[in-house]
């Protein structure tokens, strides 16, 4: 078991990957894969997520269709060509609504919420979406922002907000659903065992690269 949980964390991105042989002192995984294992699969999306989703339509705009919600089941029928990614991760349910401009139908914001059942596999897609360079946001764990789109990962949740345009005022719409989404998720604070393992000494800021004091190291990807 404790195996298969080493295996999983090392998928999401943590794995340690040396470009030569490093002179830092070794630290073992075993601990914290004991605290991985003892750590409670998160609850489901709450039923009442698309009721709050609902109340978030900005001014002027509407939600095309409704909220709808996807399971591991049809989860293709919203993403085909991408299912398989969250798949991989244990993706339990993802909450979807796009909301469209009143004046103009072809403007769109895309929120989509995947419920990932912990914070191991919720930073796993993120950090598996992630691209480097782009701008940081302070919401939820981790996020950034691409142009009007929002990445961000709070617990167990993964947050995408997709702008049909990249305008400020498509920035500031989509930062606002960002805030308001981000408030209401709860982070039941399960740990991702692997960031915890990573030396804090040498960190190079805002990413889980190790600069050892005698070498480069690559530990993870780049947030």
């Amino acid at each position: 078991m404790a195996l298969r949980l080493l295996l999983l964390a090392l998928v999401t991105g943590l794995a340690i990957l040396l470009t030569e042989p490093l002179s830092c002192p070794a630290q073992t995984p075993t601990e914290y894969t004991q605290k991985l294992s003892r750590e409670p699969v998160q609850s489901s999306t709450p039923q009442d997520l698309p009721k709050k989703i609902a109340s978030l339509v900005p001014k002027g705009w509407e939600i095309f269709d409704k909220v709808k919600q996807f399971t591991p089941q049809n989860l293709y029928d919203q993403i085909d060509g991408r299912a398989e990614f969250f798949l991989a991760y244990d993706i339990i349910r993802m909450t979807f609504a796009s909301f469209i401009n009143n004046a103009n139908e072809g403007q769109f914001i895309d929120l989509s919420i995947y419920d990932m059942g912990s914070s191991t596999n919720a930073f796993g897609v993120f950090s598996g979406e992630r691209s480097p360079g782009e701008t940081p946001v302070q919401l939820g764990r981790k996020g950034y922002r691409s142009d009007a789109n929002f990445f961000i990962w709070k617990g167990h949740y993964y947050i995408r907000i997709i702008a049909s345009e990249s305008t400020d005022e498509f920035q500031k719409i989509g930062m606002d659903l960002a805030k308001k989404v981000t408030g209401f998720l709860v982070d039941a604070g399960d740990s991702v065992w692997g960031l915890l393992a990573l030396p804090r000494a040498h960190r190079v800021p805002e990413t889980e690269r190790d600069l050892c004091p005698a070498d480069w190291s690559l530990v993870a990807g780049q947030l």
